[in-house]
């Protein structure tokens, strides 16, 4: 592996907006997500992971507003979640289950920008460290990366957060995101459409750029870049 010359370790990206655009996750994995849930959530009852889900919507229904949610409520409370775009750990997960199935039977596929494969690529080469925290389950981001309109790219990533990790506004997640690199935050460029979370990066001590994507609202102040073409010559990257 080529030593790295400057600049971070690691590359920490974010999904929606940065390296895919929003419009196909709100305008078709979503919609793919609650056709499929109620059949899904009926034909694996029982399941671990699936039950373990309910419960977790059980309670945090319970939590805000005392319901008593059975097995259909618990649909129809997910289903309002995804209209809402709840980040909600619980859903994450049943939304990943469902996405893998559509991924691997080849009926969704993600598209990239075309700036980022390259990017990609070339920070491998240098040595760099790639990882990435999405609202969306570690399964949900694996099967993103793998099944996309540039091939399969997930041989250049080396790790995957979610929600597990924290949420995308709180500084603590990214300080345990660098504990897990086994990295100091300033070994970490964070990359993000999205500007708490831009500044949520900064107060734990990463470096972090906007991502400014047609649609994108603009970070008042920093470091922005339109295209990861733009990435390589910013200070960021070099010192």
């Amino acid at each position: 592996m080529t030593p790295i010359p400057t600049g971070p370790a690691a590359v920490l990206l974010d999904i929606e907006g940065t390296i895919s655009p929003i419009s196909f996750v709100k305008e078709v994995m979503f919609p793919v997500a609650a056709a499929a849930l109620p059949a899904f959530v009926a034909a694996h009852a029982g399941e671990p992971d699936v039950e373990a889900a309910l419960d977790g919507v059980r309670s945090t229904a319970l939590a805000e507003d005392g319901g008593q949610l059975e097995r259909q409520g618990l649909v129809e409370r997910l289903l309002a979640w995804i209209a809402a775009d709840r980040k909600h750990p619980s859903l994450k997960s049943l939304q990943g289950r469902i996405w893998q199935t559509e991924f691997e039977a080849g009926r969704l596929v993600a598209p990239f920008y075309d700036d980022v494969p390259p990017m990609l690529r070339r920070w491998q080469g240098e040595g760099r460290r790639i990882a990435i925290y999405s609202s969306g389950s570690a399964l949900a981001q694996r099967q993103f990366v793998r099944y996309t309109d540039h091939g399969d790219l997930s041989g250049l990533v080396e790790r995957y957060f979610d929600l597990t990790v924290g949420a995308k506004q709180e500084p603590a997640s990214y300080r345990a995101i660098a504990a897990a690199l086994s990295l100091a935050p300033e070994r970490i460029l964070f990359l993000t459409d999205s500007p708490p979370e831009v500044e949520a990066a900064r107060r734990a001590g990463l470096r972090a750029v906007q991502v400014v994507r047609p649609g994108t609202t603009v970070l008042a102040t920093g470091t922005i870049v339109r295209s990861f073409d733009e990435l390589p010559a910013l200070p960021e990257m070099t010192s």
